[in-house]
């Protein structure tokens, strides 16, 4: 570590909060896994292009946990308006799949055992 290092939360604030973003928008979010590793990857890819030496693994593990922390809580904030959405389409779905009820075989019920 030679010098003064760059602030390591301005990258993880940008890379949490396209992982929170992503996670949080229904449909999208089916890949969350995907977004919280690629914020993670932002992240660190962000702040090694400030330090001339690059990272080392144990800096780019502390900015993507950074990162996760921020896309948690970004996360957790964008999905409160969605969450109104998602009851809606769930519950035309039941509807919808309860009117095939009576056209499943006998002990149907039994499958999910």
């Amino acid at each position: 570590m030679n010098g003064p290092r760059p602030s390591l939360f301005t990258p993880a604030l940008i890379g949490g909060a396209v992982a929170g973003l992503l996670s949080a928008i229904p449909f999208v979010n089916c890949l969350c896994c995907l977004w919280i590793i690629g914020g993670g990857a932002l992240a660190a890819y962000l702040w090694a292009k400030d330090i001339p030496g690059g990272l080392t693994s144990g800096e780019g593990a502390l900015v993507g946990a950074f990162a996760g922390v921020v896309a948690a809580a970004a996360d957790a904030l964008i999905s409160i308006p969605f969450a109104a959405l998602n009851s809606v389409f769930f519950r035309r779905v039941f509807e919808r799949l309860s009117a095939y009820v009576e056209d499943m075989p006998a002990g149907w019920e039994r499958w999910f055992d």
